[in-house]
This record gives structure tokens, C-alpha cells and sequence, in this order.
């Protein structure tokens, strides 16, 4: 009897447990210049090397605000644009841009501000 309860217990728990592991909705949207691979480091290095590019490993997590944060504000464009640009928000650097570097569009910057506003980074 104790046997047939444990068992009826345990099959009346899996399709709970089941539910529990299902996979998120990813929340953040990747950018499209983000690649994914196999995890074959090498070869993604070598791959990167072919292009004249070199190769960021981004780990994150959905539903991580803070992951979030930084794919709205860093990863706004593929270049440091961004971080050049919250840094003169902050009036650590002067706004120059030397090319192959050209200055944000308006849209893209008031949508960083907002973003560096809301984190504290800007006053």
C-alpha cells in the first residue's frame, strides 16, 4: 500500500515538475550581428580571424534585468559608439568621433540617454 502511494505521489508530481522546467520566452533581443554556435571555441576564433574580426563570448541569463540593460545600451549599435557616448553624457570625454566612427543617429541616442537616465549612470 505504501508502495502504490509513493508511486501515485511521484506520477502526480512529474507533469508539475515537467511545467517547471519549461523554457522561457527569451526576453532580450539578440542583436543581428550575434552568432550562435556550437561552442567550439577554436574554430569560432579561427572563423573570426578569417572575417578581421575578433570574438566576444556573451553569457546571459532570460529574464535578467541587468542582461537586458546591456543589450538596450551597449549593444544599441556594433561599435563604441555607445560607451563613448554615455561617457560624454557623463562629461568624462569630449563628443569627437574620429572615423571609421560617425555620430549616432538622434533616435538612437535619446533611446541610450533614456536608458543611462534610468540606471544612474546620467543625471
Amino acid at each position: 500500500m505504501t508502495r502504490a502511494l509513493l508511486l501515485a505521489l511521484l506520477l502526480g508530481a512529474a507533469p508539475a515538475a515537467v511545467r517547471a522546467q519549461a523554457v522561457a520566452p527569451r526576453t532580450i533581443e539578440i542583436p543581428p550581428w550575434f552568432s550562435e554556435t556550437f561552442l567550439d571555441l577554436r574554430e569560432d576564433v579561427r572563423d573570426a580571424a578569417k572575417a578581421g574580426k575578433r570574438l566576444l563570448l556573451y553569457f546571459g541569463q532570460d529574464g535578467c534585468p541587468y542582461c537586458k540593460a546591456l543589450m538596450q545600451a551597449n549593444f544599441i549599435e556594433s561599435n563604441p559608439l555607445p560607451v563613448k557616448a554615455v561617457l560624454a553624457m557623463m562629461g568624462r570625454i569630449g563628443e569627437h568621433y574620429r572615423l571609421p566612427l560617425v555620430p549616432m543617429k538622434k533616435e538612437t541616442r535619446a533611446k541610450l540617454e533614456k536608458i543611462a537616465r534610468e540606471a544612474g549612470v546620467v543625471a
